[in-house]
C-alpha cells in the first residue's frame, strides 16, 4: 500500500471566517488567502445561513468564529470539523464543548491567526497523506452493473481494496458463504456505538467484502455524522489498499453526503432513459451546489470495455 496515494493530491483546506462585521472578515480573509499558497483557501462569511449552507453541503473543515454558541451549533452538526475561536475577552466557559478548543484574541493579529490556520493545514495534510482513500459508488441509473464493477474492483487481490455493501436490498454470495456473522449488520451496530476497534476487526475479517445489511432501513437510520465516522474510521485501517462503498439510491439521503469520498465511480448506460437519469443527477449536482462533488466524479459507460478497465485502473492506482 502507498502512504503516499499515487494519482491523489491533497486538496486545499476549506476554512470560513465568520463575523457580522463584514469589513474585518473581508480584510482578515484577504490576507489568509495570499499567505495560503495552495494550503487553504478562505471564504468570508457574515450570513449565518451562509455558513450552515456550506457546512451541510461538506464545503468546510475549519471555522473561524467569534460567536460560542454558534461554533457549538456547527460542531454538533459535523464533529471532526476544525475550529478557532476568536476571543474578545477572556471570559469563562460554560459549554463543555469549547473546553480545550483552539482559541485565540479576536485582536491579536492577522499573522497570529494566519500562523494557527497554516499549523491545522499542515496537520490535516499529513493525515491525509497516512490515510487510504475512500471512494463510493453510485448511479441514479438502475440495473447498470454497478455492484458487479464494485466487486471486480474489490475481489482484485493484487490491489486489495474492501467492498462496503450500503445497498437497499444487496445481496451477495458471501452472506451466506463467507459472511455468516452478517458482517454488514455488526457494522451498523458498531458505527452507532462509535467503536472503532471492532470496525477494524470487521475489515480485517472481511476477506475483502463486507455485504449491505440484512434491512435497508437499518442503513437508512445512518445520518450524515454516522457515514462520516465510517468513512473516516475505515481511512485510518491500515490492513487494506482502500475502501470502495457500493452505495444504493434509497440509501444516500442528500447528495451532500458524497463530499465524504475521496473519489465517485458512476457508471451509467448509453440508453436514453439512463441517459435523462444521468443528466438529471448533473442538474441536481449543480443545483446544489454541489462543486466539490463535480470534481471527484468518475463517469463510466458500461457499454464500453475499454472505459470499464481504465476506471477499474484508476482507482487502483489512488491506493
Amino acid at each position: 500500500m502507498n502512504i503516499l496515494r499515487e494519482g491523489a493530491s491533497v486538496r486545499a483546506l476549506k476554512v470560513c471566517i465568520y463575523d457580522e462585521e463584514a469589513e474585518y472578515v473581508k480584510k482578515l480573509s484577504a490576507f489568509l488567502n495570499r499567505q495560503g499558497e495552495g494550503q487553504f483557501k478562505v471564504r468570508a462569511v457574515t450570513n449565518v445561513d451562509s455558513l450552515l449552507e456550506y457546512v451541510e453541503n461538506g464545503q468546510l473543515d475549519m471555522l473561524i468564529a467569534v460567536n460560542p454558541d454558534l461554533i457549538c451549533r456547527i460542531k454538533q452538526m459535523k464533529e471532526n470539523i476544525h475550529v478557532l475561536w476568536l476571543k474578545e475577552k477572556e471570559e469563562r466557559i460554560l459549554n463543555r464543548e469549547l473546553v480545550g478548543m483552539a482559541a485565540v484574541s479576536r485582536y491579536a493579529g492577522a499573522k497570529k491567526i494566519c500562523q494557527i490556520v497554516k499549523e491545522v493545514a499542515a496537520g490535516e495534510r499529513q493525515r491525509m497523506e497516512q490515510t487510504i482513500p475512500a471512494a463510493a459508488i453510485y448511479s441514479p441509473v438502475g440495473r447498470c452493473g454497478k455492484t458487479r464493477l464494485a466487486l471486480e474492483i474489490a475481489k482484485n487481490a493484487d490491489y486489495g481494496w474492501i467492498y462496503v455493501g450500503m445497498e437497499d436490498y444487496g445481496w451477495l454470495e458471501q452472506q451466506q458463504e463467507d459472511n455468516p456473522e452478517k458482517a454488514g449488520d455488526a457494522l451498523l451496530y458498531y458505527v452507532k456505538e462509535r467503536n472503532k476497534e471492532q470496525v477494524f476487526k470487521i475489515m480485517e475479517e472481511c476477506q475483502g467484502i463486507i455485504p449491505s445489511a440484512f434491512s435497508p432501513f437499518d442503513s437508512k437510520i445512518m445520518g450524515k455524522k454516522e457515514w462520516e465516522w465510517l468513512v473516516h474510521t475505515m481511512q485510518e485501517y491500515n490492513g487494506c489498499s482502500g475502501v470502495l462503498f457500493d452505495v444504493g439510491t434509497g440509501i444516500l439521503q442528500e447528495p451532500a453526503w458524497l463530499c465524504v469520498f475521496d473519489y465517485i465511480v458512476v457508471p451509467y448506460l448509453k440508453e436514453q432513459p439512463a441517459l435523462n437519469k444521468k443528466e438529471k443527477f448533473e442538474a441536481l449536482i449543480e443545483a446544489y451546489g454541489l462543486y466539490e462533488i463535480q470534481e471527484k466524479l468518475r463517469f463510466v459507460d458500461m457499454g464500453n470495455e475499454e472505459d470499464i478497465r481504465k476506471s477499474k485502473q484508476e482507482l487502483w492506482c489512488r491506493g
